[in-house]
């Protein structure tokens, strides 16, 4: 044998026996695991290091998913496991869940004796899909209001006055509660005012609806109250829109954006948002947050030549009072 031979020999026997060490240090430690070894009152002098072993403290952070099942037969530790469901299994659980407690809603409303009042609304995405949604509102047995969601979900087109009407009365009679309607909240499109009319008609055709269904309209405060802010907030729409396009400027662009963020320099303030016009109070948010980088947008004027809806001074001005009554209704 030569001396290569043999240095590699010796090579292999030194690395089986790590491999070796390795492995019995791994079964150590699974024993060790989550546990304390029990020290006898007659443990041997040479034998008490390796006897009297300190417990391991748990540091990952995978240990909170385990519960502690103590020792088994064989005499090491076990951990209790829990099993995760597939994507299908879940699926069918949620379905199941679904109709269940959409037959508990069905009993809860053949219950109620007082009448139901409903809410509805309409509207379309960004990506231009159509969306409804039906709200029923009923005070239960206890005296308590409850408000359940009947149905939300996409419309195709065409989006008339017929076929939300349609969709309407569909969802009643799946819920069995066509013949137990008072009111139906709508806002003040003209299409509603067509649509109730046509799902009051076909709701009376059997006497249901009470005094004939004169009280079956409730047109929405809340969009009233839009319509009144947004009817005097033309007075001042000029420093509105300069505002509102400021705000727009900034968020359109990131090159724009960073400027802005480098303008404000040791200005404290919020993030900016935009309003939603049909909703006032976004408004008086758009304003509030606006008018605290007051300064700052008068700053991107000077470095931004492109930048060109900086509102003036007097503008600012409007736009503070406006805020300033916004905040009594909105607080």
């Amino acid at each position: 044998m030569t001396a290569s031979s043999s240095r590699n020999n010796m090579e292999d026997l030194d690395w089986e026996s790590k491999i070796a060490a390795e492995e019995e240090m791994m079964m150590d430690d699974d024993d060790d695991i989550d546990s304390t070894h029990e020290q006898s009152s007659e443990i041997p002098e040479g034998n008490s290091q390796e006897n009297s072993r300190k417990r391991r403290k748990k540091t990952s952070e995978m240990w909170k998913h385990f519960t502690q099942a103590g020792k088994g037969d064989d005499g090491k530790n076990r951990v209790k496991y829990y099993s995760y469901y597939t994507r299908n299994t879940e699926a069918t659980d949620v379905v199941k869940t679904w109709d269940s407690e959409k037959n508990k809603l069905k009993m809860d409303l053949a219950k109620i004796q007082s009448r139901i009042c409903l809410a509805f609304d309409c509207w379309t995405a960004i990506a231009g899909e159509g969306y409804i949604t039906l709200t029923a509102h009923y005070v239960d047995e206890s005296w308590t209001l409850n408000s359940k969601i009947l149905s939300f979900c996409d419309i195709p087109p065409p989006h008339t006055s017929d076929a939300l009407a349609t969709k309407i009365h569909e969802c009643l009679k799946e819920w069995g509660i066509e013949e137990n309607i008072f009111t139906l909240t709508l806002d003040n499109a003209l299409a509603n005012d067509t649509m109730q009319e046509i799902l009051k008609e076909r709701l009376n055709l059997d006497d249901n609806l009470l005094c004939g269904g004169e009280l079956f309209h409730v047109q929405c405060c809340a969009h009233i109250l839009n319509l009144i802010v947004q009817d005097g907030l033309k007075i001042i729409s000029g420093a509105l829109t300069k505002i509102r396009d400021s705000v727009k400027c900034v968020k359109a662009s990131k090159a724009r954006g960073l400027a802005f963020q480098q303008c404000v320099e040791g200005d404290q303030g919020v993030v900016l948002s935009l309003d939603v016009q049909t909703r006032w109070n976004s408004m008086f948010l758009m304003l509030e947050k606006a008018l605290n980088y007051k300064r700052v947008f008068n700053r991107l004027r000077v470095v931004d030549k492109c930048y060109k809806t900086c509102p003036l001074n007097e503008e600012w001005e409007r736009g503070t009072k406006i805020c300033d009554i916004l905040r009594l209704n909105v607080c």
